[in-house]
């Protein structure tokens, strides 16, 4: 495997999990995780 091939694939499965979770997180029942997780980003920057 070469480093062209390998650097395709991570190019392209970055992205497509990170879409994925962000999908998920959309559609996921369990809104107060999300609330959790944006007050601890909300926290760490200030």
């Amino acid at each position: 495997m070469n480093v062209g091939m390998a650097l395709g694939i991570v190019l392209v499965l970055i992205p497509a999990l990170i879409a994925g979770a962000i999908v998920l997180r959309l559609f996921d029942p369990t809104a107060d995780r999300r609330d959790l997780i944006e007050k601890r980003v909300f926290d760490e920057n200030e």
